[in-house]
């Protein structure tokens, strides 16, 4: 009797997706998969192993196709796969959300989970600058009537505040929703206006009981003359930012094309490419260095230049790891989008505007 012996979860990552499994098949079938409004297969015919079983492998279908996060506020419904497989005239089916990227685990992710945790694997303490861009990705759930985020400030003479940065209700819809956490836009404005002297603060979720869901606190820190903002969407599909303080070398790179006759050679053409080599900094905890690792899994990175994010192309990068030691790694980068007459014309404004050299600032174009 033909049966659906493995399914998609309703709500999963796409890397712990299993292998969607038919069992119970005599005969040839046809299957479909569909992510949202895409057909990735439709009706292609199948034929079943040895064991009367069909396996149809669409994690590796869509690996490609699922990235929701961006450097900015944002919430969106999640992507909905479907795989259906007809045999002769009976339709078997199976559906699930789908959230970027994976935990590693072997037990299934329940929807407590999602409730609990927001999705990085950046420390729970961090430390920060005011202007250095945050934000936090979470999947709101059905379990909790009613789920509120709500940040806290602490000041150095012992003052607390709190803010509701938003409440969310139970929904049956699932979403993957990005809020702005950065000092600057949470609790810039109220500092400046009370003239606190604010030195950490708290994200954290209640339920509808009060019970608090998730922490991330932000330990403010002064900023430093070569910090350069990188961010990535991480391997759980959020948006983290890094803020590196090691040392950043310009190490342009290109090949000229040219013309020779008998007597002279011109220059066709120069593929000049601005790349440059990024040092982390001394990682002191192995939080700190598993939060760099995921920056270089990612296919999602971009780099922070006067208020803008740039996508960029790791190339190469080099790690040499000592668990319980302080560790330090480097990487080679370039921007995806060349436009190097764009960056020269920009570095050019702002050394017009300002009246002096950038040579010594980490985020221009040099």
């Amino acid at each position: 009797m033909p049966s659906i012996a493995i399914g998609l979860p309703e709500c999963g990552f796409l890397e712990d997706l299993p292998d969607v499994t038919f069992t119970g098949i005599t005969a040839a079938a046809y299957a479909t998969v569909k992510l949202d409004d895409v057909t990735l297969l439709s009706n292609i015919r199948l034929t079943p192993d040895k064991q009367n079983r069909i396996v149809i492998y669409a994690r590796q279908m869509i690996r490609s196709l699922v990235s929701l996060t961006k450097p900015a506020a944002f919430e969106t419904l999640l992507p909905m796969l479907q795989v259906q497989l007809r045999v002769g005239s009976t339709t078997f089916s199976t559906s699930g959300a789908v959230i970027p990227g994976g935990t590693s685990r072997t037990e299934a992710i329940d929807e407590l989970w999602y409730a609990k945790n927001f999705l990085t694997w950046q420390p729970q303490i961090i430390e920060t600058t005011r202007q250095q861009p945050q934000w936090l990705a979470y999947t709101p759930t059905s379990i909790y009537s009613q789920n509120q985020i709500t940040s806290r400030l602490y000041t150095r003479n012992g003052r607390i505040f709190d803010k509701t940065l938003r409440t969310d209700t139970g929904s049956t819809a699932l979403y993957f929703r990005q809020i702005q956490t950065d000092f600057s836009h949470l609790w810039g404005a109220e500092c400046e206006n009370q003239e606190l002297a604010p030195i950490a603060y708290d994200v954290y979720g209640n339920d509808s009981k009060t019970q608090t869901l998730y922490t991330q606190r932000y330990i403010l820190r002064p900023e430093r003359y070569n910090d350069v903002c990188f961010g990535f969407e991480n391997t759980l599909g959020g948006f983290d930012t890094l803020m590196l303080e090691g040392k950043q070398t310009f190490q342009p790179e290109g090949d000229i094309t040219t013309f020779k006759t008998e007597n002279t050679e011109k220059e066709l053409a120069n593929d000049f490419t601005s790349i440059w080599e990024a040092n982390t900094g001394r990682l002191e905890t192995e939080r700190m260095a598993n939060q760099f690792q995921d920056f270089l899994k990612s296919t999602n990175r971009h780099v922070l230049r006067r208020g803008t994010w740039y996508r960029i192309i790791v190339t190469e990068y080099k790690v040499k790891h000592y668990p319980g030691e302080s560790n330090a790694y480097t990487f080679k980068y370039h921007l995806a989008e060349r436009d190097e007459h764009g960056l020269r014309r920009g570095q050019h404004r702002q050394k017009f505007l300002s009246g002096r050299s950038l040579s010594h600032d980490p985020n221009s174009v040099v």
